[in-house]
């Protein structure tokens, strides 16, 4: 079964692919995200490992940074 959360998919390989433009809203401020991106475990996109960050959002309601 593929992990999904909102406009992302989850690879094989633990990276995440965005299938829907996504906004992701950060610490630092809204990222905008465009499909076809991938995000691997421990690459950040303005201070933030998503990879990791939607690890977290698919075990649970909410996350903290």
């Amino acid at each position: 079964m593929t992990a999904m959360h909102k406009g992302f998919r989850r690879n094989p390989d633990g990276s995440w692919t965005c299938v829907a433009e996504s906004t992701i809203e950060g610490p630092k401020g809204r990222m905008r995200v465009t499909p076809g991106t991938t995000f691997a475990p421990g690459l950040k996109l303005m201070g933030v490992d998503l990879a990791a960050l939607l690890d977290a959002l698919t075990r649970t309601k909410s996350v903290e940074y």
